[in-house]
């Protein structure tokens, strides 16, 4: 009988956990939905999406996989979606767009913008995970409506040193986003006609001592015209929204 109880408990146990995983990817869904909708009011009042992230010149096109075209721009939703009005903190006319709790704002480190960090998840610090993130202060909830401590962390111009706020996923993560609409079509077509780029991702869980893992994952353009949107997913590692992954994308809802 006791045997038979200790089953029983196993199984409850993991259909609970299998219930709570499923609402976070189901949570991840919905506010990836809500983020969408929020860019497409701030191009209704700026004519553009946000991006922050340098254009690529006519001799650096996406199609090398590791110029600017491929940077997070994560920090850039931020900005113009929960900034104030103020084109010094990012924001359009209407911001701010976007309702989102203090517990799902985070600081990120601004050297893992670029796609080689992006890629290297040895982690970011004693109180970061592998993406370099750190969750905001419940002491700084209130200060998040203040200006001066927007301008604090707002995005620099060299994208160097300090800590931008960006919008978290579930698992504590920051949401990642590409703006592809203002790149030239030549360097989109170019890049989408060409071979899909491969990232070897390097990580190492905190369970496992002396091993690397390497596994690799596809990257590419999924919507040329406006932006791609993606979380992590369950296991926090970034796979670039590969078909095989369990990121959770704006694609592949």
């Amino acid at each position: 009988m006791i045997a038979i109880i200790g089953v029983l408990a196993t199984l409850l146990l993991s259909a609970i956990f299998g219930a709570k995983a499923k609402a976070r990817v189901g949570v991840a869904k919905s506010e990836i939905r809500a983020i969408e909708a929020a860019l497409s009011m701030y191009r209704g009042d700026q004519g553009r999406f946000p991006r922050l992230s340098p254009r690529p010149t006519a001799n650096n096109t996406p199609i090398a996989g590791n110029d600017a075209a491929w940077n997070d721009d994560c920090h850039a939703l931020y900005a113009a979606l929960r900034n104030r009005p103020s084109i010094a903190l990012g924001g359009g006319q209407g911001s701010p767009y976007l309702d989102w709790k203090p517990e799902n704002v985070g600081y990120l480190a601004a050297n893992y913008l670029q796609v080689t960090m992006l890629t290297n998840h040895t982690g970011g610090g004693a109180n970061m995970t592998r993406t370099g993130v750190r969750q905001l202060e419940p002491v700084n909830y209130d200060r998040l409506s203040v200006a001066a401590f927007q301008q604090q962390y707002a995005p620099r111009p060299n994208l160097t040193g300090g800590e931008f706020l960006v919008l978290l996923d579930p698992w504590g993560n920051p949401y990642h986003y590409r703006e592809w609409a203002s790149i030239r079509q030549s360097a989109k077509d170019r890049t989408m006609a060409g071979t899909q780029i491969t990232r070897s991702i390097q990580f190492v869980p905190a369970e496992v001592t002396g091993q690397v893992p390497l596994q690799q994952a596809r990257d590419g353009i999924h919507s040329p015209d406006a932006f791609d949107i993606w979380s992590n997913g369950p296991n926090g590692i970034n796979e670039f929204g590969d078909r095989d992954s369990d990121d959770v994308t704006s694609w592949s809802q």
